[in-house]
């Protein structure tokens, strides 16, 4: 027997379902997706031309240096300074150069013993090694500042020299005792330290092996 079903709910019936297709259809059809937008590759700019950074000069950026520690330094007369001129010890690394430091005293047997060897040492090696005598006779009881400048004046010494008035720099410096002698890199690190006097091929081969770990 068929069974009939009032048009108005057939209608209905099928309304019901096209609705349901629609909706399963929608569910599982993937989107359009939107164009992505590029990035743009990164240009130079050429609004202004390209520059270096400056060296550090006296009138611009400090030294960035790694000593144990800077400390003034007053000048004794010599090639390149006039007495009582009034520097630091980072001055003298501002030509890149390794820095030799001897710290000595007017009334020092040993000090005066070495230092015409290393006036000679000055002499043949300024251009890449910069030497530097401190005296720190006031602070060990060997000499004052007339007991330094009679000697210098005695040998004959123009490598640069000068008076700290800064005692602690034997215990920064690790001087036990005297003359002590610092090798410094160029960034102001130490290489090695020599305490006792140095003999001409001493402090030239001391030298050759700062300069040859640059």
């Amino acid at each position: 027997m068929r069974t009939f079903f009032p048009k108005s709910q057939l209608i209905a019936t099928v309304a019901i379902l096209i609705a349901g297709a629609l909706a399963v259809s929608a569910c599982t059809s993937s989107p359009t997706p939107e164009p992505a937008t590029p990035i743009p590759a990164p240009t130079a700019d050429t609004s202004q031309p390209a520059t270096s950074m400056p060296s550090p000069t006296e009138d611009s950026a400090p030294l960035m240096l790694s000593l144990p520690k800077d400390f003034p330094i007053e000048t004794y007369p010599g090639e390149d300074f006039a007495a009582g001129t009034e520097l630091t010890l980072s001055h003298f690394f501002s030509d890149g150069n390794p820095v030799i430091l001897n710290f000595w005293a007017g009334l020092c047997p040993p000090c005066r013993a070495e230092m015409p060897d290393f006036q000679e040492f000055h002499e043949q090696n300024k251009d890449r090694v910069t030497l530097v005598g401190v005296d720190i006779g006031q602070y060990l009881g060997l000499g004052n500042r007339d007991d330094a400048a009679a000697l210098l004046d005695e040998l004959g010494i123009t490598y640069p020299t000068g008076l700290t008035s800064d005692g602690n720099v034997t215990r920064h410096y690790n001087v036990l005792g005297m003359p002590t002698t610092v090798f410094l890199n160029p960034d102001g690190t130490v290489f090695r330290t020599w305490n006792g006097i140095l003999t001409k091929d001493q402090l030239n081969d001391r030298a050759d092996e700062l300069l040859m770990a640059q």
